[in-house]
């Protein structure tokens, strides 16, 4: 696994790029929430984007999707 953006491969890079730009910027906005741990601003319809476009992308991004998730399905159930 590549340790920054600048040793990332290009193919990777473009591939997370056009995913982030497809969230459109409120759903942006509220990833930078997600990846602050700031769950309570995110919706729950923001993170199933996340997840359709972005997961599998970053290891430590996946974990905190997976956070908010679990949070999301305990407090649903």
């Amino acid at each position: 696994m590549k340790s920054t953006i600048y040793e990332a491969e290009l193919y990777d890079l473009l591939k997370f790029a056009k995913a982030f730009a497809s969230l459109g910027s409120a759903v942006q906005d509220q990833l930078d929430d997600l990846a602050n741990e700031r769950f309570e601003q995110v919706n729950p319809n923001a993170l199933y984007l996340m997840e359709q476009r972005l997961y599998g992308q970053n290891e430590e991004l996946d974990d905190v999707m997976n956070t908010l998730r679990d949070i999301l399905d305990d407090t649903t159930v």
